[in-house]
């Protein structure tokens, strides 16, 4: 199956490190949680980056998102990526997690480093690659009953480890 891009909030050409201002990081903060429908203390974001991230917990999945959404590979980073690596600074010196800037710089360059994002297409359709179309009112419903807690094997078993 090829793999489909779509657009989200970045504008084409645009790559994941360094926004053009403080602003445009601002505004595109609210646009995401808006969009997503998330609480802002469930998203982080910094100018060193272009997108906001989700926080993540381990085990977490994003029951309340909007799940035309869902399709976003933001949405399903695999947990040693997406949870926040202990940096040890100096020997017998308890390690401290990374920094917000730090760890939205290490998922803004795997993301690039996989594939899941592109600034000539977009952004990978994970959703996709499992042949599940969000545009396709079945499809949609049927992501809606798992984010409702439904089983289904083949949204219980995304995984984009591989892609890393």
């Amino acid at each position: 199956m090829a793999a489909t891009y779509r657009p989200f909030l970045l504008n084409e050409g645009e790559e994941l490190i360094l926004s053009d201002d403080a602003l445009t990081a601002a505004e595109r903060f609210i646009e995401f949680i808006n969009m997503l429908g998330m609480e802002p203390d469930q998203v982080v974001t910094d100018p060193i980056v272009t997108i906001p991230v989700p926080l993540y917990r381990q085990g977490q999945k994003f029951p309340a998102v909007d799940p035309s959404l869902l399709w976003l590979p933001l949405l399903w980073l695999p947990e040693r990526v997406a949870l926040r690596f202990l940096v040890q600074r100096e020997e017998g010196i308890d390690p401290r997690p990374e920094s917000d800037a730090e760890w939205l710089m290490r998922i803004a360059l795997e993301l690039q480093a996989a594939g899941l994002y592109d600034s000539r297409k977009g952004w990978l359709d994970v959703l996709a690659l499992y042949g599940l179309d969000i545009d396709n009112p079945v499809d949609l419903a049927r992501v809606e009953a798992w984010q409702a807690g439904g089983a289904d094997g083949v949204l219980d078993a995304i995984d984009i480890t591989d892609l890393e």
